[in-house]
């Protein structure tokens, strides 16, 4: 198991992972992730 790649870009692979600076970003690629899982999990409930 590995962190998810759009994690490790924005970390810096980790070097950054506590930089407060990046939550802003952090924020937009999670929200993204999120409505993309949403979308596929309403497809695959919907079967």
């Amino acid at each position: 198991m590995q962190p998810d790649p759009a994690y490790l870009h924005l970390s810096g692979w980790g070097l950054h992972a506590l930089d407060g600076k990046l939550a802003p970003e952090a924020y937009e690629v999670g929200r993204l992730w999120g409505a993309e899982q949403a979308t596929r999990i309403a497809e695959h409930w919907n079967r």
